[in-house]
Order: C-alpha cells, then structure tokens, then sequence
C-alpha cells in the first residue's frame, strides 16, 4: 500500500549516502599452512548504510509477500512488473535533469 513512498525516501537516502573508504586488512596464517588471507574492512562505521539496505529489504520482502498471498502464486508478474516500474523510473529520473520523481503522472500509475 505504501510501497512508493517507502521505497522511493529509502532509494534516495542510499544514493545520497557516501560510500565509507575499505581496506584490506590481512589475516596471516589463519590455518597454521603459511598462507595469507585478507578481508575488507570499513575506515568508517558502516551502521547507517546497512541500516538502509536492510530496510529496502524488508520493504521489498514485505512486498513480494503480500503479491504472493494474494495471488496464490509462487512467482508474482505483477510484482516483477511494478518493481522494475519503479526501477526503470528511479534511475531515469535519478540520471535526468528533466524529471523528478514527485511530479510524473506515470511514476504513480505503473
């Protein structure tokens, strides 16, 4: 029901986000053979851009579900269908200088 609107305020706060700085740190000798492992790892807290994809998660999980139940189907098309919808307009509109997505009649009605 709110899906738009969710979607869209958590689209624009992840790509407003800056990207924290990683490094490779190195994990020598993990196994006792002599080898050399290395993770990434995060200058910065990374709690705010986690927080953020888990919540377009939960929206695009609660989503999907609610498709689903209401179909009786394993795959729902109109849920495919509306979600590449908001894709292919977000990025349009997010690309674009002559768009926004609060003042298109199709964003609204996919």
């Amino acid at each position: 029901r709110h899906f738009l609107s969710l979607i869209t305020a958590n689209m624009i706060n992840f790509v407003n986000e800056t990207c924290p700085p990683f490094y490779f740190e190195a994990l020598y000798d993990i196994f006792d053979n002599g080898s050399e492992w290395h993770r990434l790892v995060a200058w910065e807290n990374t709690d705010s851009l986690f927080a953020l994809i888990r919540s377009l998660i939960v929206i695009l999980d609660k989503t999907r579900t609610s498709f689903l139940e209401k179909e009786h189907s394993i795959i729902s098309l109109e849920h495919q269908r509306m979600l590449k919808s908001f894709l292919d307009f977000f990025d349009e509109s997010l690309f674009s200088h002559h768009h926004s997505p609060f003042n298109d009649a199709d964003y609204f009605n996919p």
